[in-house]
């Protein structure tokens, strides 16, 4: 038997004793009469004791500091007192113990809340329950049960003792405890990396305990995991980190960290394991971040929460140690339509990184300017530290948070305003005097907006004649397409002579990609009516060149022409650079153009250095430019160059020309004019880029093969005209490509197929050869095989292998596989039956037809079919083909793609998604 069930039985049987005793019961008087019977009360808590409640809990069902007591009351025949009699309870020391009745559910009150020192309540059936409340005071208490024959009204009672054990100390049930409350700035930004363990950073440990003191974890209110909610702001001064999640997956991408410690939240769940959870706290800028935690509380069923402040200190010094001066446009002279004003700050620093605090009523930088010529109006405007509003040469002005902003006014003519800010070192005061003054200073074009120079800056053409692809290109009809074209992005950039962009007006392209000569087969080609020797007429429309052949050079120049004049390749003649339609072929060696070309005379003095200046004829057959755009705000105009995928690799001319400055009547064009190729695409999407094949992949060593090297743009359109570099690699004999050993570039550039074929030699090689053969590049292109290191190895020459060709396929269709058994001595193996099968990730990847047995040279032909592309994904897939054995075997891979990737068409298919 437990003691619990022990001191219940011992509780009732002296309830029983006492009244059959009289106990306590009242005797109704002095008069002997007959024998009156008392009431019997057995009392039965549910608990022989509880704590103090010394953290003032709240009363609920669940608090363990108080608990029920059920009281039944008898006559002494065992029969029920009637119901709805009053039966009392009540305690002698309300320090140590409250009673209240039972919580009634069909209230909206909780009576657990009603203690008090004595609480009556109506019996059923013989029975009342009463709460017991430890109050904050531990010890014994005297408690008193009675209630009033309603027989006799005679009141008859029965006390008994109950202990309320001390209880647990003070505490907050949730709270958040920093090892340190102050960190000074990362005046370093150091990132949390390198930050970590040092000064700038701290750990804090969250701590939940239910109402006894004991450490347990929030109530878990979504998920599987207990965790707690942690904010903090604002996050510029501070921001807080968890521990590292084990389970986190890396990328790949070095870019991304995947350490938790390291990513700085400015809020979010923080796990909680044994009511303990850790945050680490990371320092930025001066000024007192909150931390707020809250938690789910099942006790009280709400949310309870802690806050703390951390300090990010500055440390003592704030008196100014830098000052810096920056403007935020440009501005134009009166009346020319741009912008007459621009907003110019001045940024005053205690430390690095660290504003200086806000002036109290008086200012901190004192501001001057002066002009390079004659002051037109120019001046700068502010409000100072009064609030008033100062303008003139020299203003002195307040900062907040460090910063001075104020107006540069624009004069009525071109000017350079010499500008300085100061401020004082000393008290970082200026209105009492300068004592240890530190300045800034810079310089601001005022001009007049006029058109001056104009360059086109995209593409990258240095890069476009090294690479043949651009990023800036757009497919218009698909991968696959030969017919299709292309469309590229063309910027320019234009500037008045101050270097400020050039105010907004229409800019006029044009494009020529025609007679050349040398496409593919020498490269991007070149224009056949050309020449070195150009003598453009100053402020005439004359054009001669003494090497011309105006009339018969690919079946001569015509009328309505362009010609292409590049003014700025030679010193003195930048004024020259034009694009003219032709008007009238004069002779073989002159040509007069329907516009005039400018004076060439900025110096103030015609320059005329006769013929030197480089130029080019021609007319536009495979390409078109968009004619027209206006430049913008910024000074930049954009256009598109559109032309078909067919002629990747061309050589072509583009133009940008304006109108300039207008002197005595007569308007300046500013002119410029580059050379371009027409580029594949670079790159689509994150899957797929240009790329370089080379077949066969395993060729006979000491013996003469000839090998195909392909370049291809992102979508698989051949880049035609490339020269392909080369190089044997491996520590067994050499190797040589058209008759040059070791490294060089093959003869034949890639032709309509983007394919270019040499005949490859390796001599030398014994035995094992791996790691030996040759590699291959195209500008940043190349074929380099990550798992052999080389793009076309050489055979040992004591094995079998098997080549396919192509190894790569990167569109959908009828595939045409040739396979190739031999020897390392190079000799074809005839009569061996060969065999494919393919497996893909999705879509469609099938031999339609098998190779069957090889001819007498060893060869097979095999055709797949493929179709792996899909909507907003798409599919990979090998074909592997090999003998009956098993050995030697060929891989050929196979690609799709994604037909929702940007830019392969306009019309995307309806289920693509963003």
């Amino acid at each position: 038997m437990s003691n619990f069930t022990k001191n219940i039985l011992l509780i009732s049987w002296v309830a029983v004793l006492l009244t059959a005793c009289g106990g306590s019961s009242d005797s109704g008087g002095a008069s002997p009469g007959p024998v009156v019977s008392n009431l019997k009360f057995t009392v039965t808590p549910a608990q022989n004791n509880i704590p103090s409640n010394t953290n003032n809990f709240p009363a609920s069902e669940s608090s363990p500091f108080l608990t029920s007591v059920s009281v039944n009351v008898t006559f002494d025949n065992g029969t029920a007192i009637p119901n709805g009699t009053a039966v009392q309870l009540s305690t002698t020391n309300a320090s140590v113990a409250l009673i209240s009745p039972a919580d009634d559910s069909s209230t909206v009150e909780n009576e657990l809340e009603l203690t008090a020192q004595s609480v009556s309540e109506l019996s059923s059936g013989g029975n009342v329950t009463f709460y017991i409340h430890s109050g904050a005071t531990a010890g014994n208490v005297n408690l008193t049960a009675s209630a009033v024959d309603p027989t006799t009204n005679r009141t008859s009672s029965f006390n008994f003792q109950f202990t309320v054990t001390q209880g647990p100390e003070p505490f907050d049930r949730l709270t958040i405890e920093p090892i340190t409350t102050t960190l000074p700035a990362n005046v370093f930004g150091l990132s949390p990396r390198q930050a970590f363990g040092t000064v700038y950073m701290t750990e804090a440990t969250i701590s939940f305990r239910d109402p006894l003191g004991n450490f347990i974890n929030p109530v878990v209110t979504g998920g599987d995991t207990s965790t707690v909610g942690v904010a903090i702001n604002p996050v510029s001064v501070a921001a807080f980190s968890t521990l590292d999640d084990p389970e986190t997956q890396d990328d790949g991408d070095p870019l991304t960290e995947d350490n938790e410690t390291f990513i700085l939240l400015g809020q979010g769940p923080v796990d909680m394991v044994a009511g303990k959870g850790t945050i680490f706290i990371w320092s930025n800028t001066p000024g007192t971040a909150t931390i707020t935690v809250n938690a789910f509380d099942e006790f009280l069923n709400t949310e309870i929460s802690q806050q703390v402040d951390i300090i990010v200190d500055n440390g003592p010094v704030d008196l100014p140690t830098s000052i810096s001066l920056a403007g935020s446009g440009a501005n134009y002279v009166n009346g020319s339509g741009g912008s007459q004003s621009q907003v110019i700050q001045v940024l005053v620093e205690s430390s690095s990184n660290f504003p200086v605090p806000n002036p109290n009523g008086f200012n901190n930088v004192m501001i001057d300017i002066s002009t390079d010529s004659q002051n037109s109006g120019e001046k700068i405007t502010g409000v100072n530290a009064s609030g008033q509003t100062v303008s003139g040469q020299s203003i002195n002005l307040a900062t907040g948070n460090g910063v001075a902003s104020f107006q540069l006014l624009s004069g009525s003519n071109p000017n350079t305003v010499f500008m300085t800010a100061t401020t004082d070192r000393a008290d970082n005061n200026v209105d009492n005097g300068l004592q240890d003054p530190i300045t800034a200073q810079n310089n601001f074009i005022i001009s007049d907006g006029v058109l001056f120079g104009l360059d086109i800056t995209s593409p990258n053409i240095n890069s476009l004649f090294v690479n043949t692809v651009d990023g800036n290109v757009l497919s218009d009809d698909g991968i696959g397409n030969l017919d299709g074209s292309y469309t590229m992005t063309v910027s320019a950039i234009g500037t008045d002579k101050g270097g400020n962009p050039a105010l907004p007006q229409t800019i006029q392209f044009g494009l020529i990609d025609s007679p050349i000569e040398g496409y593919p087969e020498n490269g991007p080609g070149s224009f056949i009516i050309a020449g070195l020797d150009g003598d453009p007429e100053e402020g005439g429309s004359l054009f001669t060149s003494a090497s011309g052949e105006f009339q018969t050079a690919a079946g001569g120049t015509q009328p309505g022409d362009t010609l292409l004049v590049f003014g700025e390749e030679i010193l003195g003649n930048e004024d020259l650079e034009s694009s003219s339609t032709v008007q009238t072929v004069l002779s073989q060696t002159s040509l007069r153009i329907s516009e005039r070309f400018n004076n060439n005379d900025l110096t103030g003095t015609v320059n005329n250095s006769l013929g030197v200046v480089p130029y080019i004829v021609g007319r536009a057959v495979d390409g078109n430019i968009n004619a027209t755009g206006v430049i913008n705000e910024n000074g930049v105009v954009t256009t598109q160059v559109n032309y078909p995928v067919s002629k990747l690799g061309k050589i072509a001319g583009i133009y940008a020309k304006g109108q300039g400055a207008t002197t005595n009547g007569t308007t300046r064009v500013v002119t410029d004019v580059e050379l371009i190729l027409y580029p594949g695409i670079a790159s689509l999407g994150e899957d797929r880029t240009a790329y370089i094949t080379a077949a066969p992949s395993v060729i006979p060593a000491n013996s003469s093969t000839t090998v195909t090297v392909c370049v291809f743009d992102a979508a698989s359109h051949p880049i035609q005209g490339v020269a392909i570099q080369w190089a044997f690699i491996g520590g067994s004999g050499s190797g040589s490509i058209d008759g040059v050993d070791g490294s060089g570039i093959m003869d034949n550039r890639t032709g309509a197929d983007g394919c270019a074929t040499g005949l490859a030699d390796a001599t030398g090689i014994i035995g094992d050869v791996d790691g030996t053969g040759f590699v291959f590049n195209a500008g940043s292109l190349s074929c380099i095989n990550e798992e052999g290191g080389v793009c076309i190895e050489i055979g040992d020459p004591g094995a079998i292998y098997l080549s396919a060709t192509p190894q790569f396929h990167f569109t959908n269709g009828l595939k045409v596989i040739d396979l190739h058994l031999f020897g390392g001595n190079g000799q074809g193996i005839p009569n061996v039956p060969l065999f494919g099968s393919c497996e893909s990730t999705g879509g469609t990847l099938t031999v339609t037809a098998q190779p069957g047995n090889t001819d007498e040279n060893g060869m097979a032909i095999a055709n797949v079919n493929a179709s792996l592309s899909g909507i907003n994904e798409f599919f990979t897939g090998t074909c592997t083909f090999t003998t009956g054995t098993g050995e030697p075997e060929a891989i050929v891979e196979f690609t799709g793609y994604d037909l929702c990737d940007p830019g392969l068409s306009p019309n995307n298919p309806p289920a693509c998604t963003p």
